[in-house]
């Protein structure tokens, strides 16, 4: 685990520290967030047998962080927190906190696509959802665009959960699989 995340992290500055990049200008923008889990797990043991596949979800409050060093490279963040209750299932908590190296196509300011990669921290928990951390590496991609004459942004992540649970001694694993998807939508501020 260690060793992957040195890998990343490595990956993620070795372009600012090999080419003296320095950091030119500073972006954000707050929106809103659509955090979902995926669970997949299959195990036995001498009292059971438990498939089980669940997909909780939260929304969320994101705030956006971007630092340019130069017209196309930044790295960013997307750190959001969710909070969701119904009175007849609970309510559910969910945090995540992305780091990605992204590649810009446009104007910072104006309407772009951009994509990225980096690494993810995230979790939902609750009363009836499937309780669980998702880390590992993240892929996202996303845009800004003028609608109705206020420029907007969308964005899309993908996070390959590389995290195992911890099962009791003598548990047979069949699959233990996690994931989290995002999607969402935010406003810059200043801009």
């Amino acid at each position: 685990m260690k060793q992957n995340l040195k890998f990343i992290l490595t990956f993620l500055f070795a372009g600012c520290t090999l080419s003296n990049l320095v950091a030119q200008d500073y972006y954000d923008a707050w929106g809103g967030q659509l955090l979902i889990s995926r669970f997949e797990t299959s195990y036995s043991n001498t009292y059971e047998e438990v498939t089980s596949y669940e997909s909780p979800f939260v929304p969320a409050i994101v705030y956006k962080a971007t630092l340019a060093f130069s017209d196309a490279f930044a790295i960013s963040s997307y750190p959001s927190l969710g909070l969701f209750y119904d009175s007849r299932v609970g309510g559910a908590f969910g945090i995540h906190v992305p780091a990605l190296a992204e590649i810009y196509l446009g104007d910072f300011e104006d309407s772009h696509f951009h994509f990225g990669a980096g690494f993810s921290y995230g979790f939902i928990t609750g009363a009836s959802y499937a309780k669980g951390t998702v880390m590992g590496p993240i892929g996202a991609m996303g845009g800004q665009f003028y609608f109705r004459d206020n420029l907007i942004g969308i964005q899309a992540s993908y996070t390959l959960g590389i995290n195992k649970e911890t099962f009791d001694a003598g548990t047979t694993v069949r699959t233990d699989k996690k994931s989290m998807f995002t999607f969402g939508i935010y406003y810059p501020i200043g801009r």
